[in-house]
């Protein structure tokens, strides 16, 4: 370590000796001797030019990819044209993202009419038990929210001489109301909507071949059998409403289609391994949720 500490000091005491000696580069005829050219430089003067020059090379250099099209051979850079298409694919992407998440939505609540599945309470659903324990602890809610409960103390207890239950919230109810719907079908409610026993529908009875129409205009979602609900279509209605037609006889439209309110979509069958008689199996969902129809609809 000594001996190298010694060599860098003897090489640094030799150039700050000469750095101020001048010496003189020159170039000669060799026939003649005649001097051609002649430059006077010392270490000093010759350091200062090479960093300058340095300097200048670096700074052109810069300048010359920063705004030139040669910035497009370099690592990292990307032309204009490519910058826009990369701004535009992020905003496609973003929409696709978008879409994305409605569409799961969308089949989540699909699968939710097909499988006859109550979605978890959320801040537009009230579960029976929820109200329950809002019951219990009324002395400790705020006053506006014990005005909510009467009144829906006061809708339920209206209800329930048709032994049905409802699960949705009086806003959401006030909004379906506004919808014009006409009864699916004629006949006789031979099973009320239930919660309790998991009946999220009405069944109405009549004879085999009763016209089923369309409570309300719309688009046909889904037209297919299972083997428990038997033939089956699926309307799907303006302001997230679903309307459920099950146990059909036959079905005169396909998916994609059309439908008017009151126009004819099916017949009245015994379909499924759950039917007993000729019966139309008839559901209400509304923003993902089972409704009662018979709040809705008049049967006749």
């Amino acid at each position: 370590m000594k001996i190298k500490f010694k060599k860098f000091k003897k090489i640094w005491g030799a150039i700050r000796r000469n750095w101020r000696v001048n010496h003189r580069l020159v170039i000669s005829d060799e026939s003649t001797h005649a001097h051609i050219f002649e430059l006077l430089l010392t270490p000093r003067r010759l350091f200062v030019v090479i960093t300058v020059s340095a300097f200048v090379l670096i700074f052109l250099t810069t300048m010359l990819i920063a705004f030139t099209p040669l910035r497009v051979y370099v690592p990292g850079y990307t032309n204009p044209n490519e910058y826009r298409m990369y701004r535009k694919l992020v905003y496609k992407v973003d929409s696709l993202e978008n879409a994305l998440r409605q569409n799961q939505q969308y089949l989540a609540n699909f699968y939710n009419v097909l499988n006859g599945v109550i979605p978890p309470e959320n801040s537009e659903i009230t579960d029976n038990k929820a109200v329950a324990h809002q019951k219990e602890d009324a002395d400790e809610v705020s006053k506006g929210i014990s005005q909510i409960e009467k009144e829906a103390e006061r809708i339920i207890s209206e209800i329930k001489d048709r032994g049905v239950k409802t699960n949705i919230t009086l806003n959401q109810r006030a909004t379906l109301k506004s919808i014009t719907l006409s009864p699916p079908t004629l006949g006789l409610i031979s099973k009320p909507f239930s919660l309790s026993e998991r009946h999220l529908a009405i069944d109405i009875k009549n004879e085999k071949g009763t016209m089923i129409t369309s409570i309300a205009d719309g688009f046909v979602l889904f037209v297919g059998y299972t083997p428990k609900d038997g033939n089956m279509i699926i309307v799907q209605h303006a302001g997230d409403l679903i309307s459920v037609y099950k146990s059909a006889e036959t079905i005169v439209k396909k998916a994609g289609d059309k439908v008017s309110i009151g126009e004819m979509i099916a017949t009245m069958g015994n379909t499924g391994v759950e039917s007993r008689t000729y019966h139309l199996h008839f559901e209400l969902w509304f923003k993902g949720a089972p409704v009662n129809p018979l709040d809705y609809i008049s049967i006749y």
